[in-house]
């Protein structure tokens, strides 16, 4: 990013969750609509056509086939903790928002986290789903 190192006081951020989001997938979804809306508002034809390759998921409908494994995920996420570390100020704070289903989930954000050079000093946990919903009981990562 085109910022100085040390210059940003807090960043806040939703990354990826791993392998339960076909981001790109559902973007291709509205891309038309938002294509005609955007064309009829604007004079310069627009085109929002996704780069595949640089999605941070994991894609288990391909088993990682296309690259997009657990690797794949740690990489770009690492990466783009080190660019947070790189311009959050020294007495700047960062602030994440990451829940997933499985300890794999985990695993690979805490590496990447690890990686990156960010020091986490504080936790709050969220209730995100329902304990006692059935489709949660089968989680461990949330129970």
């Amino acid at each position: 990013m085109p910022i100085k190192d040390n210059f940003i006081d807090i960043v806040l951020t939703d990354p990826p969750y791993f392998d339960s989001i076909d981001y790109t997938g559902l973007s291709e979804f509205f891309r038309p609509w938002f294509e005609i809306v955007l064309n009829n508002t604007f004079s310069e034809s627009v085109s929002l056509e996704n780069d595949h390759s640089s999605e941070a998921i994991v894609d288990l409908a391909n088993g990682g086939k296309n690259g997009k494994n657990q690797s794949h995920y740690q990489n770009l996420m690492t990466g783009v903790l080190q660019e947070i570390f790189r311009v959050l100020k020294e007495d700047g704070t960062g602030l994440m928002l990451y829940s997933h289903k499985t300890f794999e989930g985990w695993k690979v954000i805490g590496e990447a986290i690890r990686d990156s050079n960010l020091f986490i000093d504080e936790c709050l946990p969220l209730e995100m789903e329902r304990i006692a919903r059935p489709r949660a009981m089968g989680y461990d990562a949330l129970n």
